[in-house]
């Protein structure tokens, strides 16, 4: 999500209740609230994380995670860092007003038809596949993370940051010497 790619792989194994569904507004294709509906079970469970209890697991097993992601593709990267990229990439998703629109493509496949909504990257979109009752409570949800984490400084996305400069910190002896690969 740092990287602003779908992390949608990952989570196959929670099944959504429910299909994408439209409904016509005003002459327009707009997303239906029963599609907004299909997330509400996946939404209550991640608001229902004790946000303490969650920081305090990642900072037993941040060590491990950053170990894990230097392994497996992530040169230096450090997890908590990157966890808060991917906090702050979530929480500058603009929230619409109103009805979504979208259009079906010649693929089959619904998009935004606001070309800044189709333009974000799809974490983005996914909260605005949420809808704006379950993307509030996950933004909500974000920040209360984000701060028991210990507010780690705003910025776009660790792919995006030059060690060194104001919103990241030069790097720590740990991390000294180890960059990711482009």
């Amino acid at each position: 999500i740092s990287e602003q790619r779908s992390a949608r792989r990952f989570l196959d194994f929670l099944p959504l209740d429910g299909r994408f569904e439209t409904r016509r507004s005003g002459g327009r294709e707009v997303i239906a609230p029963e599609s907004y509906r299909r997330y509400d079970r996946l939404v209550d469970i991640f608001v229902g994380l004790a946000s303490e209890r969650v920081a305090r697991f990642i900072e037993r097993l941040g060590p491990l995670l950053s170990q894990s992601m230097d392994e497996n593709a992530f040169p230096g990267t450090e997890f908590k860092v990157t966890l808060a990229g991917a906090i702050e990439h979530l929480l500058a998703t603009p929230s619409p007003s109103g009805d979504v629109e979208v259009i079906l493509g010649e693929d089959g496949v619904y998009r935004f038809a606001d070309p800044a909504s189709e333009a974000l990257s799809a974490p983005q979109k996914q909260i605005l596949r949420l809808g704006p009752d379950n993307a509030a409570r996950v933004r909500a949800k974000l920040g209360e993370l984000r701060l028991a984490l210990g507010a780690v400084p705003r910025i776009e996305s660790p792919s995006l940051r030059k060690p060194g400069s104001p919103s990241c910190p030069a790097p720590s002896p740990v991390s000294a010497g180890r960059r990711r690969r482009a």
